[in-house]
This record gives structure tokens, sequence and C-alpha cells, in this order.
């Protein structure tokens, strides 16, 4: 259930998703968007999972990630705004 909040929390996801099922609303093509999207994201989380628990990298990850992840968040966030042309 948290994955699901997590997948579904930004308004950004919001109009993405409406706009899909606005364009696909047969009823086989919203089966296969929402399991293709189900499956996706359990890969994901059990990759990450194996990763950072079972990995001989577990420990470096957690190293790096809590240096290093700030900043990469930070430089997504100027990203983002550069894109959208708010700041220069």
């Amino acid at each position: 259930m948290i994955v699901a909040v997590v997948t579904f929390s930004g308004g950004e996801e919001i109009g993405i998703y409406a706009s899909i099922f606005a364009v696909n609303s047969g009823l086989a093509e919203i089966i296969t968007i929402v399991s293709v999207s189900m499956a996706l994201t359990a890969f994901w989380c059990w990759t990450a999972h194996y990763l950072v628990n079972r990995s001989f990298l577990a420990d470096r990850f957690r190293h790096i990630g809590e240096r290093v992840l700030p900043f990469v968040l930070i430089a997504i966030g100027l990203y983002i705004l550069a894109e959208a042309f708010l700041i220069a």
C-alpha cells in the first residue's frame, strides 16, 4: 500500500495517468497499463531492496547515499527549474 501511495502522490502523476486513461479507454488497454505499472514498480522495489540488503555494495550505497543524495536532489530540482525556464 505504501508503494501505491508513493506512486500516485504527486499532481504530475495524476496529469499523466488521467491523459493515458483518457486516450486508452478499452478494458484490455487499461488492464495492460495497470499490470505493467504494477509489475515495474514491484521489480524496482525488489531490485532496490536486494541491492541495499544483500549486496556486497550495500555498505557503500548507504555511505555514499547519506552524503551524495541531498546534492543529487538539489541538482535534479535545479535542472527541472532550468528546463521550465524559471531560472537562468
